[in-house]
């Protein structure tokens, strides 16, 4: 295989660290949801910080920024987010309470329940 020598970016002169996603053929880029919900491709200029935000699922991948774009464009992306924080927790549900006469009434049927089951055997 031959290794292609690129340009130094435009920004510092550094590359982005992009997530790539284990396929069949080979990784892909990953790519996300804004907080509109369109869809974007996402690098980071320290592959630290894409560990601390992504996590470990991803392969990670060193590419000049006009690579990046190439490979979103062609997957029909157009915007890029530069160390993006993903700040959305995970949504928990609270605690539901139940009624306590709510509760009674389960039991009251459940044990009917039991109740008809059981002399249903004994007939």
């Amino acid at each position: 295989m031959r290794e292609i020598e690129e340009p130094p970016d435009t920004l510092n002169g550094r590359r982005l660290y992009v997530p790539m996603r284990e396929s069949g053929c080979g990784v892909r880029l990953a790519l996300f949801r804004d907080r509109h919900g369109a869809r974007c491709a996402v690098g980071f200029t320290d592959a630290g910080a894409l560990q601390r935000v992504l996590g470990p699922d991803y392969t990670v991948l060193p590419l000049a920024r006009r690579v990046l774009r190439e490979l979103a464009a062609a997957r029909g992306v157009e915007q890029i987010q530069v160390d993006p924080v993903f700040a959305a927790a995970p949504v928990a549900r609270p605690a539901r309470r139940m009624d306590p006469q709510m509760a009674g009434a389960l039991a009251v049927c459940a044990a009917a329940g039991a109740a008809a089951a059981l002399l249903g055997e004994l007939r």
